[in-house]
């Protein structure tokens, strides 16, 4: 009796079994399709899509079993027919048995141990579930802590490890399809095409945006970033390179060398224009979409895998024989203006590509926090798909962007996998590199191509994800597995064939293997069934959430509305609460109360109302008191915040909520260190550092305020004037300590402080009002007049600026003397500027220096003729001398 299951290699083989080869080539069709469709939706961005994409996979898995099953009855009715070698040979399931190893040690991230286990395998994460998350606990008041996993955000990893489950029972399929190579090159022709109509799709974006109803912006096609639509096109520029490799040999004989074959032989070949298309579609598509990135690594990755190999030459030649002409006519229909975005990029002086420029990126001193930040997670990392907030509190040298990913995959594997992650990245590199290897030193041209092929595959994306993080998009990622899967595939068959053809076929006596790959195809199709409600809630929770945000400008002054959208978004918390979903139900709860709080006002009319609307706004809320019932209403947001920070201990909105809702919990000590968490958090973004400095000011936490206001003008000059506004609000702060000691933020600071000094009356001063203010910014304008640092000045204007500046301040402490030699020093440093000249004459009048200001007028006169201004001034000084002189006159003629 025949064994249970048939590969698919044995049902292609069987002579009694036409219908299970075309079902077998429906299968291998639409796993091919997977990517490609996906593609079009944002690159599987969406967890709805990644829903859709994984029910499609399960789909897909579940008829390959069927068939797979149904060959026991083709063998039963066919018992003639013979299997072929290679059906008795193990699978090649290395890569597969690598990858589920991978996929079940992230699974133990969401496991949750003790607190020791914890800190041993995770010092960052044991430190987000204590320290970063003890002051939001506590509003809520004591609760008795439970054991932590390792993830930061469990929900965001248990849906990233729901998602790698899929990816197993498509490299299993593929794995199984590709041993015979009609089907893998049926896979291979469906990924170029659909790499390429993806590429076609991308340039009509561009070119007809009133048609396609989509502009042109950072992304292309249907990717929302460029460089994630680069890496596709750049898989299936491999798949395509690999066809047209095995067409080449086909053509050639069965061989890659020389070869009498002219242009015309291959332009009148219509698998020639059909692969050779393909690869033009997929290159110019990557110049036309604007990744450097992307064409970068196409350039390395075509240089290593042909361009520097003797052997493929001939190749090569006729690669730029076919692909030039075809590239010519692309730019002719794209225009000059369209076309070729990223060697634009790269070659515009005016976008800053120069070294300085490329070491001086965010993108790149970004790096050096992940770096920081990875260290503190060793070794098992902070959890997958956490690095939007696991580098966060370890930031200290990148901008002020906040990085939902570090565009460097490598650097984010790091910091959320930990040296686990990155030891099992080098293993299935080195896996395919030795694949590769052993593939192109077959005799098989259709082996060589192959290896070509995942040579391409294996250097495009190590070099592309060194600037990007687009293998993580669903698409991409299905692309990577089938093709890596294909290529460890066929190289495995090599060696079964080299072991045959040396010692005979001495494996007809063995016992089929294909019940275990039976059974992997079951625990696979048993684990992904398992993942879809995974997929499945968190789709229903993005979606909620979305519609959530969507809807509630549009009735956030419609009660009963949001209430039914509280109840919508409470239904889904209870299923499945995500950070979204939290954040969008404190969102419209916190709305809830402070509509009923305004009721409870019972404004009379529109003006009232929009009067109470503006008092009850979050962190700039004037009203005094508050009702118990509506406190409760407010505490209702609050749970819902507090709930937001047990789910991401290091969530921004969480403590930002409860900043707001401080007037509701009333609980000052956690808040103040919730707005230093904040500062931590953000400590590159000026803007919020200021925003915080300002919450800090009403709380009177001078060391805060001196910290975020130094911070922010550090980071931003133009927020010096601001710092110096918040710090005086806060009486214990020091002036000089809320301001960086660079010398460009202390001018713009003193040049605030002198306006504001001299703005204070002389009467709000003897009554003593404000003079405690004026002594602080006097005090902070003596403190920093050293540090503007005039003399080192590199422009003449910047250094006259700052002369007139320290003149001017010195005038108004008292030191009219050294402030009127500042003032005379600026117009000889900047003759040419008129304002400068002007502020040096008004000062001499003031000082009742008239005839050193008539000297300064007539200067002018001469200077700038066509300026009215030094006459005016000039007739003025005069005047006003001869009214002086007219009564002294008089007197001498009466004596």
């Amino acid at each position: 009796m025949r064994p249970f299951g048939w590969s698919a290699t044995a049902l292609a083989a069987s002579p009694c079994n036409v219908g299970e080869r075309g079902m077998l080539s429906v299968l291998a069709v639409l796993l091919a399709l997977i990517p490609v469709v996906v593609s079009f939706d944002f690159g599987g961005h969406l967890a709805w899509t990644q829903y859709c994409s994984a029910l499609a996979i399960v789909t897909l898995t579940v008829a390959f079993l069927a068939l797979l099953a149904a060959g026991r009855l083709i063998g039963a009715r066919c018992p003639g027919g013979k299997e072929s070698s290679s059906v008795r040979q193990r699978p090649s399931y290395a890569l597969l048995y690598l990858a589920s190893v991978w996929v079940a040690l992230l699974y133990c991230q969401t496991v949750p141990l003790s607190d020791n286990t914890v800190a041993w395998a995770s010092g960052g994460s044991y430190d987000a579930y204590t320290h970063w998350l003890d002051a939001p606990l506590s509003i809520t008041g004591p609760a008795d802590r439970t054991n932590a996993p390792i993830s930061i955000i469990v929900s965001q990893t248990r849906h990233a490890v729901a998602f790698l489950v899929m990816l197993l029972p498509l490299m299993w399929m593929a794995i199984e399809l590709v041993r015979t190579r009609r089907l893998a090159q049926l896979i291979l022709v469906v990924i170029a095409i659909g790499t390429s109509l993806h590429a076609v799709y991308g340039m009509a974006c561009i070119l007809f945006p009133a048609i396609t109803g989509l502009t042109a912006g950072h992304g292309f096609g249907g990717f929302i970033n460029r460089n994630n639509a680069a890496l596709f096109m750049n898989l299936g520029l491999a798949a395509s390179l690999g066809l047209a490799l095995e067409h080449h040999a086909e053509r050639c004989r069965g061989n890659f060398g020389p070869t009498s074959l002219t242009a015309i032989d291959w332009a009148t070949d219509p698998k020639s224009w059909m692969v050779f298309g393909c690869v033009t579609l997929n290159l110019v598509g990557i110049m036309a979409s604007g990744s450097r990135g992307g064409v970068l690594a196409m350039a390395l990755a075509l240089a290593i895998a042909i361009g520097f190999r003797a052997r493929l030459r001939s190749f090569a030649v006729t690669l730029a024989m076919m692909v030039i002409p075809m590239t010519i006519v692309v730019i002719v229909v794209l225009t000059p203006d369209v076309g070729f975005n990223a060697i634009r990029r790269a070659t515009d002086a005016s976008s800053g590509n120069s070294i300085e420029h490329a070491l001086s990126n965010a993108r790149v001193s970004h790096w050096w926090d992940g770096l920081r930040a990875s260290l503190e997670y060793l070794p098992m990392g902070s959890g997958l798909g956490t690095y939007g907030f696991a580098y966060l509190p370890f930031q200290s040298s990148g901008g002020d962007l906040w990085f939902q990913h570090a565009d460097n995959l490598w650097l984010e594997v790091f910091v959320e996998q930990g040296v686990i992650g990155l030891l099992f990245v080098v293993a299935i590199m080195l896996m395919v590199s030795n694949a590769c290897r052993r593939l192109q030193s077959s005799q098989d041209e259709s082996d060589q191509a192959i290896g070509t092929m995942g040579l391409y595959v294996l250097v495009a994306t190590a070099i592309s994800q060194c600037l990007d993080f687009g293998l993580i998009l669903s698409a991409n990622a299905y692309l990577f597995a089938i093709l890596a899967s294909i290529v460890v595939t066929r190289s495995v068959l090599v060696s079964i064939r080299n072991a045959q053809s040396g010692i005979g076929r001495t494996n007809t006596t063995r016992k089929p293997v294909t019940d275990r790959k039976v059974v992997w195809g079951l625990v696979l199709a048993v684990l992904s069934l398992l993942s879809l409600p995974v997929l499945h809630s968190d789709a229903a929770s993005e979606s909620v959430a979305q519609r959530s945000q969507i809807e509630f400008d549009l009735i956030k002054l419609e009660i009963d509305q949001l209430r039914s959208s509280d109840d919508r978004i409470a239904a889904q918390v209870e299923e499945n609460p995500t950070a979204a979903l939290l954040y969008q139900q404190c969102r419209t709860r916190f709305q809830i109360a402070r509509l009923r709080e305004i009721e409870s006002l019972a404004p009379e009319s529109e003006l009232e109302f929009a009067e109470a609307y503006a008092a009850t706004r979050r962190g700039k809320r004037t009203v005094p008191s508050l009702a118990p019932d509506i406190r409760d209403d407010y505490l209702a947001a609050v749970d819902s915040a507090v709930q937001l920070a047990s789910l991401n201990p290091l969530s921004i909105n969480a403590r930002a909520e409860l900043i707001y809702l401080h007037f509701a919990h009333g609980d000052e000590a956690a808040t103040r260190q919730m707005i230093g968490q904040l500062g931590r958090l953000q400590n590159r973004n000026p803007r919020q550092l200021i925003r915080l400095a300002e919450i800090a000011a009403d709380h009177q936490d001078a060391p805060f305020v001196e910290f975020a206001c130094r911070t922010a003008s550090n980071l931003r000059i133009q927020t010096a004037p601001q710092a110096i506004d918040i710090a005086l609000r806060c009486k214990d702060a020091s002036l000089d300590q809320a301001v960086a000691s660079s010398a460009a933020a202390r001018r713009r600071a003193i040049a605030h402080a002198l306006s504001l000094y001299d703005s204070l009356s002389d009467a709000q001063t003897r009554d003593g009002s404000q003079q405690g203010t004026r002594d602080r910014l006097a005090d902070f304008m003596k403190q920093s007049l050293p540090l503007l640092q005039c003399d080192e000045g590199q422009v003449r204007v910047e250094k006259a600026s700052c002369l007139r500046l320290t003149g001017l301040v010195a005038i108004s402490l008292g030191d009219t003397d050294i402030g009127l030699d500042r003032l005379q020093q600026s117009t000889r440093v900047a003759p040419e500027n008129k304002a400068f000249l002007l502020d040096y004459i008004s000062q001499l009048r003031q000082v009742g220096r008239s005839a050193d200001a008539k000297l300064e007028a007539s200067r002018g006169r001469e200077l700038f003729p066509e300026d009215s201004r030094f006459q005016r001034l000039f007739e003025l000084i005069r005047s006003i001398e001869s009214e002086r002189l007219v009564p002294q006159s008089r007197t001498e003629h009466g004596v």
